[in-house]
């Protein structure tokens, strides 16, 4: 499951490289969200049906994998995040920025907390 994190921050990574206009940028950047959400929403599903005890092995495998690496993109989303809230393009930034808690899709009650809105249009009960 962390790999798929990973690859989607250097996918975001390369969308970022290639100096899009704002339009192709942010069409870019919300089909690469939306295919992740796609990915990554069944491993949400099984950890929901996951033992206390699986589950916990498995929350903590993940917060270990992601909390010691440093992928090289998520400096490149913070500073294009950065640009672009300054240029007055917020919703574009906070979709950039997303990424960073992309994980909140495995993380049911994450998703709850910190999307209610999304939660729902997802059918996260």
């Amino acid at each position: 499951m962390t790999q798929h994190y990973f690859d989607a921050l250097d996918r975001l990574g390369a969308i970022l490289d290639q100096d899009l206009e704002m339009n192709g940028l942010r069409d870019e950047v919300g089909s690469l969200k939306d295919e992740y959400i796609a990915v990554l929403l069944p491993y949400g599903r099984l950890r929901e049906e996951m033992p206390d005890a699986e589950r916990d092995t498995f929350d903590s495998t993940v917060d270990r994998a992601i909390l010691l690496s440093t992928p090289p993109a998520l400096s490149k989303l913070s500073a294009t995040a950065a640009s672009l809230n300054a240029a007055g393009e917020t919703s574009l930034a906070e979709q950039v920025a997303s990424f960073n808690i992309i994980t909140q899709y495995v993380f049911f009650d994450l998703l709850k907390e910190q999307d209610p809105l999304e939660a729902q249009r997802l059918g996260i009960r």
